[in-house]
């Protein structure tokens, strides 16, 4: 076929399939008589047309639901990555600083600031105020004045 607009004139047509990227038949013309096709056949045809064409709308519709389905999901898989990049990094901070964060400890003394504690560690026992607490890390001031930053990897047992 030349062209877009191109006529295709043939006697017989026998198919089983036929596939295309974009079809359209305006119309279509089938001798009568001796060989023809009777009115009862081009009937059945033109419905095999019209559902054809109602179903090839409804994939349609189908297709472009889930295109949007997809980048929804794309987006959102986007989003989780780059939350587990920003966890991974700070995981490899804390390996990196050798003070692995402490949510419990830090819940903990988050919820002491302002009061006195006691807190053990393998070298000592401190008792001091709560004044500062970091993700891997609690500030105490001791009654003397003194303050003791103690990482939450040496802490034993807080009372």
């Amino acid at each position: 076929m030349s062209g877009v607009n191109s006529k295709l004139r043939v006697g017989v047509i026998r198919t089983r399939t036929i596939e295309a990227g974009q079809l359209t038949v305006r119309h279509v013309t089938l001798p009568r008589g001796r060989g023809g096709v009777s009115a009862g056949s081009l009937q059945k045809l033109r419905r095999e047309v019209r559902r054809l064409r109602h179903r090839l709308r409804h994939l349609e519709h189908e297709v472009r639901e889930l295109g949007s389905e997809l980048r929804q999901d794309k987006a959102e898989l986007e989003g989780q990555i780059l939350a587990l990049s920003q966890a991974l990094a700070a995981l490899q901070a804390e390996i990196a600083s050798g003070m692995p964060a402490n949510a419990a400890l830090q819940s903990l003394f988050v919820s002491k600031t302002g009061q006195v504690v006691t807190v053990t560690t393998a070298a000592e026992t401190v008792v001091g105020t709560v004044t500062q607490v970091a993700v891997n890390a609690v500030e105490l001031v001791q009654a003397n004045g003194d303050i003791v930053i103690i990482p939450f990897s040496k802490i034993t047992s807080v009372q």
